[in-house]
């Protein structure tokens, strides 16, 4: 992960824009996806950003500030950082990678469990598919 600087010019002015992206490979081809748009440079604090950016990379988001979340999406990272934060303390997410380790299911069946979790936490819509809210949540 890392932090992408985007400038855009408009009749005011020229702003730079700060996004956290991840790189993935697909196809052979290296492709960059936007996990969070933070906002203009000029109006963000650049410590917490590069706080939050080391923090996501240690994989220790249960230690942000809020400071960090506040930069974060709330819908993409509030209730999904609460639940995997509940269900890491409750041990349950131990419990699930271990059931999927003895069962000899693929290695990402945890998250796939933890993501219908949210989804039946979070949906108030009994249409909405699952599909689309996982684009909109994860």
């Amino acid at each position: 992960m890392w932090i992408k600087s985007t400038k855009v010019k408009t009749k005011s002015g020229i702003y730079t824009y700060l996004q956290l992206v991840q790189s993935e490979r697909i196809g052979g081809k290296t492709r960059q996806k936007v996990l969070a748009n933070l906002g203009r440079a000029d109006r963000l604090d650049r410590e917490e950003v590069l706080k939050l950016l080391e923090t996501i990379q240690n994989s220790t988001r249960d230690s942000l500030d809020s400071k960090q979340i506040h930069l974060l999406p709330s819908r993409k990272f509030g209730v999904p950082l609460v639940m995997e934060y509940a269900l890491k303390s409750l041990g349950i997410w131990r419990f699930l990678a271990e059931l999927s380790m003895h069962k000899k299911t693929e290695p990402f069946t945890t998250a796939a469990i933890f993501a219908l979790l949210v989804y039946y936490t979070v949906s108030k819509a009994p249409d909405q598919l699952f599909a689309d809210f996982y684009q909109e949540y994860f």
